[in-house]
């Protein structure tokens, strides 16, 4: 059974948002990409500039504003002093800042009643992976020929939908072709993540020799994400390899690097707790020794304690990080619960919390350890509270997805699909 609903696991929240964050061009829209560098705009769009409206809504656009932007669009629609081949230009644009304002139905609608152009099928994609139907997205996206400016939008879009769908192929595919882009800005941040792919696929070796020619070419890179990602990566490569003495000393340097995001230095502080860990298993007497010098020490941050005291530390005081589900798994996976009381004791205060963050994680914790226990009921329980309370919960939905897996392999179809009847229509 363990196989069964074990194999449903949260994702590094914060490493996928870091992802993202490394796979943007920024906030520029890719309109611009549409025109060839020193091409003439035509007349029609010359005349537009003139119009106060249709200026304010580009200007929203270019300041990330995409709902003020589509507002402004919107009433140059309404003006009846425009002429129609006018309006066909404002439309895409309109379109586009719904797109982006998260108003995707109504966005991919304004899409639809517009000619198929490359244009059209990246804003459908990103509508469409906004809604969370992955698959269709990156059908719109094969309809971009490689020779469109817009194709790097594309791959960088194809690159975000291939870790969504846990895609490996694709997913270092499309990384090795923007890593041959001509900007530093999009084939720097890709090599990255390649990096990063090629540790979690064993390629060590060329996972290293990325790293290596990255900083090369950068020296000391000003990117701040760029460097604190490099680094956690390399902390990982080190770990994979074994050596997690190394491993240590690069996650406790990204830990107390206070330059670095805070976000990445929390990721710094699970892994170190997961390092040390697993050198505690692989070598008892070596751990022993090294808490032993650390007490005669100077306590820093990640000395404080052993790695589950900080995990459940970190639970307890970061009540609102994207990390809470990966702490979690790390005290799930090493039996802490069942092994430390107390620890069990904190997991029961926080499941009862009313904590609109950690509440939902908990309860994903616990509904794990009573799937584990062969506590359907006590599991079933857990899910439907947690549905009621926090239907559009990552964590709940994924307890949920947990639950019904194994009530469908002992054949309880009317719980499943009690179950399945109170799962939210609108999760992707």
């Amino acid at each position: 059974m363990m196989q069964t609903f074990s194999r449903l696991h949260v994702p590094h929240a914060v490493l996928t948002s870091c992802a993202a964050a490394l796979l943007s061009l920024g906030g520029a829209s890719p309109a611009a990409a549409s025109l060839p560098a020193g091409e003439t705009l035509p007349q029609d769009r010359q005349d537009l500039l003139k119009n106060k409206k249709y200026q304010q809504g580009l200007k929203a656009l270019e300041n990330r504003l995409p709902l003020e932007a589509s507002k402004h669009f919107q009433e140059c629609l309404s003006s009846r002093n425009l002429a129609e081949p006018q309006k066909a230009i404002i439309r895409p644009f309109l379109a586009e800042a719904l797109i982006r304002a998260k108003k995707t139905e109504e966005g991919l609608n304004a899409w639809e009643q517009l000619p198929d152009s490359p244009m059209k099928s990246y804003w459908t994609a990103v509508g469409l992976f906004n809604k969370g139907s992955f698959t269709k997205a990156l059908e719109k996206l094969t309809a971009i020929p490689e020779t469109d400016p817009l194709s790097l939008y594309g791959f960088q879009l194809k690159a975000r939908l291939a870790r969504q769908l846990q895609d490996r192929q694709l997913l270092s595919e499309t990384l090795s072709r923007l890593g041959q882009a001509e900007s530093p800005a999009v084939s720097r941040p890709a090599r990255l993540l390649l990096a990063d792919v090629l540790v979690n696929q064993e390629r060590y070796q060329d996972a290293a020799a990325i790293l290596e020619q990255l900083k090369t070419e950068a020296g000391t890179d000003s990117n701040q994400l760029m460097r604190s990602y490099a680094e956690l990566i390399e902390g990982k490569l080190a770990g994979k390899q074994g050596n997690l003495d190394q491993a240590i000393k690069t996650f406790a340097s990204v830990m107390d690097n206070k330059s670095y995001p805070e976000k990445i230095r929390d990721l710094g502080r699970l892994a170190l707790a997961k390092a040390e860990i697993a050198r505690e298993k692989s070598n008892p007497e070596q751990a022993e020794e090294e808490t032993r010098s650390q007490l005669q020490e100077e306590e820093a941050p990640h000395t404080a304690g052993t790695a589950e005291e900080r995990l459940l530390a970190f639970i307890g005081g970061k009540s609102e990080s994207a990390l809470l589900m990966d702490a979690f798994n790390i005290l799930l996976d090493e039996d802490i619960f069942r092994t430390n009381p107390q620890a069990l004791e904190k997991l029961n205060g926080w499941v009862k919390a009313r904590d609109a963050s950690r509440q939902p994680a908990a309860m994903y914790a616990m509904g794990k350890l009573l799937l584990e226990k062969d506590d359907l009921p006590g599991a079933v329980n857990m899910a439907e509270e947690g549905l009621s309370k926090y239907p559009q919960s990552l964590p709940v939905q994924i307890l949920s997805l947990n639950t019904i897996t194994v009530l469908l392999d002992k054949n309880r179809l009317k719980e499943a699909e009690r179950l399945i009847s109170k799962y939210p229509g609108s999760s992707p």
